[in-house]
Order: structure tokens, then sequence, then C-alpha cells
């Protein structure tokens, strides 16, 4: 699995630079995610007003701080969103995505033929593919759906309203302020939240639910990071970033034979996982315990005493 995951590094790296993936942390500030958002938003709105139509057609909308286009023909849909110059962002982005229409091409295939930001950092140009991250596939999902309803096609409500990573994360980070969750921990534990919904729904229920339950007990834990010991942290952090999403990649890239002969170790993989960070909790709440009664101690010392010297 360690050696898949150093190849895919590797493979990135000899990639051009139009089809390097995007570095998270261009989208993942609060500027990057609200451009997500807006143009988002604008989709859901095309989506819930839409008609059916076969002539070509675009839609712009000006936002201030964003600009949005979108070019509609019978064989692909054009997408076009990027931050003005009024906009706060300290990295001005210019989103482009080529989708290719279910009309010319069938209903299956991959649909998104490009997509790709441009940026400038340092006084230099970047163009970096959108494919595989994350806060994009919201957008992705969104297009699919416009498609449908471009095409007369009946659109059931629940695909209306597809998760949105970008609000969701944004929420996500009040409640990290709230409950003190490091920063770092709290974009792993998204990243694994975001990856059920959109990559590892294809895995058996129960699977499902068992890593839901972990990624939620490895949240409760991470709390009180600071209790942690530094090798405790390093475990967590690298289940978190390496080794479930390598776990299940690998085993979702396995013929169905082989999926169903690995699905009873992928299980007990998982749930060993799961055991060791509640093994963590019961030691966090041992020396919570354990130190609530040393405050005990120091409370009955300090006021007994204090009692004693009032009585004389």
């Amino acid at each position: 699995m360690f050696k898949q995951w150093l190849e895919d590094v590797w493979f990135d790296k000899l990639l051009p630079d139009h089809l390097k993936p995007v570095d998270q942390h261009i989208f993942s500030d609060a500027k990057g995610l609200q451009l997500i958002e807006d143009t988002e938003a604008v989709l859901d709105t095309l989506i819930n007003n839409g008609k059916q139509t076969k002539m070509p057609h675009s839609f712009k909308k000006n936002g201030g701080t964003f600009q949005f286009r979108l070019k509609v023909n019978r064989k692909r849909m054009k997408l076009l969103s990027y931050d003005t110059t009024k906009s706060e962002a300290a990295i001005k982005k210019r989103i482009i995505i080529l989708y290719q229409r279910k009309y010319h091409h069938g209903s299956r295939g991959h649909r998104i033929k490009e997509a790709s930001v441009q940026y400038i950092k340092n006084g230099k140009t970047y163009v970096r593919s959108l494919q595989k991250s994350r806060y994009f596939q919201g957008i992705f999902y969104k297009l699919n759906v416009l498609d449908d309803v471009f095409l007369g096609q009946l659109i059931e409500p629940d695909k209306k309203a597809p998760p949105s990573l970008a609000k969701k994360k944004i929420q996500e980070e009040k409640i990290t302020e709230q409950t003190s969750l490091p920063k770092e921990y709290s974009e792993l534990l998204s990243e694994c939240r975001h990856r059920l919904i959109y990559e590892w729904s294809l895995l058996p229920s129960p699977h499902q639910n068992r890593l839901r339950r972990l990624v939620e007990e490895t949240e409760k834990l991470l709390v009180y990071a600071h209790k942690l010991d530094v090798e405790e942290r390093y475990v967590c952090k690298r289940m978190l970033q390496k080794d479930i999403p390598v776990l299940l990649e690998t085993y979702l890239s396995l013929s169905s034979e082989n999926q169903e002969e690995q699905k009873e170790p992928l299980y007990e993989a998982l749930t060993k996982m799961e055991i060791n960070i509640r093994s963590m909790q019961e030691s966090i709440e041992i020396s919570k315990a354990e130190e609530m009664e040393k405050l005990f101690r120091i409370n009955e010392q300090r006021y007994s005493a204090s009692g004693k010297t009032n009585g004389k």
C-alpha cells in the first residue's frame, strides 16, 4: 500500500504543469471556499430554474467579487468562474471547466474533459488541474444534474442539493473554533467525510458505517490532542492521511471477486483502528480522572487549612 502511495506521488511530479493536481491550500482559505460556494450557488439557481432546450445559450452572473460564465451547446458546457479585482483574495483564481454533454456522448463515460485553475503566485503564473480536488466534486456533480435539466429529464429533489464541501468546510471551521479542534486534524477529518460521500460510497454498507464511526471517534479523541503524546498524535495523523485512504483505494481497485474475498479482512482492519482510537480515549479519561482527584486533594488541603485558621 505504501508503494502505491509513493508511486502516485512520483507520478504527479512527472505530469505537465497543467495536469498536476492543485495544492489544496489554494482553495482551503475563506476566500477560496467562497469562490467555490458562489459558483455552486449559481449552478443551483440554474438547476432549479432551468428548462429543456436544444439551442446554444449562455448564462452570466456578476457577483461583484466574482464573475460567472456558462456557455452551453449540444456537445459541451464550458464554465468560467473567477475572482475580480474587487475580491480580497490574496491569490486571484480563474476556474475553467469543460463538461461533455450526454446529448452528444451518451449517458456513460467521464464527463469532465477539462478542469483547471489559473492563478499568479509570487509573480509566477500557474495552471493546475482540479480533476482530483475534493473541493470541486460538488461542482462536477451539479454540472451533471444541470445537463439532465437541459435534456428535460425529471430531477429528484435530493439531487438538486448535493452536499457542498465548501459550505460544509466553512461550517466545520466555525465548529472547530468552538471545540478547539486543531486545524490540521479538522482538515483531515473533513476530507475523510467528503471521500465517504463521493469516493468511498461504493464500499459495502457495514464498512461505510464502521468507517463513519471511526471518523467520529477519532474526532472526539483529537479534541484532546494536547493530552496525547507525540507518537499518539502521529498515529492519528498517519491513519487519517495515509492508512485509511490507501487501504480503501486499494480495496476498491480490486476485481469484484477479490473484493468479496477481502471484505472481512477490510472490516477487521477498520475495527482494529477504532479499537486503537478507543484505547487512547480511555487513557485520556483515566488521565482526566486522575487530574480531577489531584484537584480535589489540593482543594481539600487549601480549604481545610483555611477553615482551621478561621476557627482559631
